[in-house]
C-alpha cells in the first residue's frame, strides 16, 4: 500500500460520524475556534470543562 492510501483508511473511521467530523472541524478552524479566542487553546485545553465535548454539548 501506498502511504497516501495508509493514511485514507486510517482516516475513513472518522467519516462514521459526519456530525461529529463537522463539529470538531468548526472547533478547530471556524470563526470561533480556540486559537481565535482571547485566551487561546493552552487556556481552553486546561479549562476542558468549560467548553463543549462535542455537538451534543454545543
Amino acid at each position: 500500500m501506498t502511504r497516501a492510501v495508509e493514511l485514507a483508511a486510517s482516516l475513513a473511521p472518522l467519516a462514521v460520524n459526519r456530525t461529529n467530523l463537522g463539529w470538531q472541524k468548526e472547533q478547530l478552524y471556524g470563526t470561533d475556534a480556540a486559537l481565535n479566542q482571547p485566551h487561546g487553546a493552552a487556556a481552553m485545553l486546561k479549562e476542558s470543562d468549560a467548553y463543549a465535548h462535542g455537538p451534543a454539548d454545543h
